[in-house]
C-alpha cells in the first residue's frame, strides 16, 4: 500500500484498518474508518487525491473514490465515488459535489456570516 504526500490522520481514539491499495496525497482521514476487501473481489479500495474522508467511514470492496471527494461521517461506500462529490448515508449516495459549494472545502475558509437556508420540503411541491 502506498500513502501520498501531505495526508494526515485524525488524532485520539484513531483505530484504523487500512486494507487500500492506495491512497493519495493531500488527503485527510478521520478516526475510526475502515477499508476492507469484498469477497469474491481480490483488489482493496483505492483513494484519490485531496480527499477528505469524515469519522467512521466504511469502505467496502474494490471502490475507487476519485479526487477531491468528500465522504460523510459514518458513510459505508459500496460503490466507487466520482472526481468531486460529496457522498454521505448507508449506503453512501451521492448529495451534491464539492464544485458547487460557494467556498474550497479543502482550505482552511474564513468564519462565515448568517446561517445555513432551511431544508427543502418537497411535499410543498
Amino acid at each position: 500500500m502506498s500513502i501520498g504526500k501531505n495526508t494526515k490522520f485524525a488524532a485520539g481514539g484513531l483505530c484504523l484498518n487500512l486494507n487500500a491499495e492506495s491512497i493519495g496525497t493531500g488527503c485527510r482521514i478521520g478516526t475510526m474508518c475502515v477499508m476492507m476487501r469484498s469477497f469474491p473481489y481480490k483488489r482493496l479500495p483505492k483513494i484519490g487525491n485531496n480527499v477528505y474522508i469524515s469519522h467512521g467511514v466504511k469502505f467496502v470492496g474494490p471502490v475507487i473514490v476519485e479526487d477531491n471527494s468528500m465522504i460523510a461521517a459514518n458513510c459505508v461506500v459500496t460503490k466507487s465515488v466520482p472526481p468531486n462529490a460529496i457522498v454521505a448515508g448507508v449506503p453512501g449516495k451521492i448529495i451534491g459535489y464539492t464544485t458547487d459549494l460557494e467556498y474550497n472545502p479543502f482550505e482552511n475558509p474564513k468564519f462565515k456570516e448568517g446561517y445555513i437556508s432551511f431544508l427543502e420540503d418537497k411535499r410543498l411541491k
